[in-house]
């Protein structure tokens, strides 16, 4: 994913936007979010350095953020987490953001190969007959597989025309050279 526009933002996005509908219609997630680092990012530990992709909410819910604190320990530990049941139970406040949506139960799985994180899954389930479980945490698990194995190939995708079109480029400007050159 990157800041400037180039021919894979638009199908990086449509990943991200098909993702999230296919989560929030199988898992019954209210809230399901895709957020990603831009694809020259340096360091992919910091929460503040990811961007929202794609969002999908209740379309009576106020817009927000998702759980910080559980971006950061999945990044850290670069590892998914799955809580059920969190009601109002978080006496620490490191929660914040889930208290105030009244999560109660939650996924976040990063989307990362053997190397690189390249970002994050959020599920959220706002409402006590919509569970979050072992199996759900399983599917997401493999949809973020599937997500960052086609996240790839767009990338190289894109690094390989950017390359044809310096070709091209090169090339064509080689010709007018050549054609000056013979002039002379």
């Amino acid at each position: 994913w990157s800041s400037d526009v180039c021919s894979s933002d638009l199908s990086v996005k449509t990943l991200a936007e098909v993702a999230v509908e296919g989560l929030r219609e199988i898992l019954k997630g209210d809230l399901t979010a895709v957020l990603l680092f831009d694809a020259k990012a340096k360091r992919r530990d910091r929460v503040h350095d990811l961007r929202i992709v794609s969002f999908r909410a209740p379309e009576n819910s106020a817009f927000c953020r998702v759980s910080d604190s559980l971006s950061s320990m999945a990044l850290k530990d670069r590892d998914a987490l799955l809580a059920i049941d969190l009601g109002n139970q978080n006496e620490s406040g490191a929660l914040k953001t889930l208290e105030a949506m009244n999560a109660r139960n939650v996924i976040c799985v990063p989307i990362r190969d053997a190397e690189t994180t390249y970002g994050l899954i959020h599920i959220y389930s706002l409402q006590a007959q919509n569970n979050l479980d072992n199996d759900a945490l399983e599917f997401s698990l493999a949809v973020a597989e599937q997500f960052v194995m086609t996240l790839k190939r767009l990338l190289s995708q894109d690094a390989m025309s950017q390359d044809l079109k310096l070709a091209r480029s090169t090339n064509q400007s080689l010709r007018s050279m050549l054609r000056f050159e013979s002039e002379l």
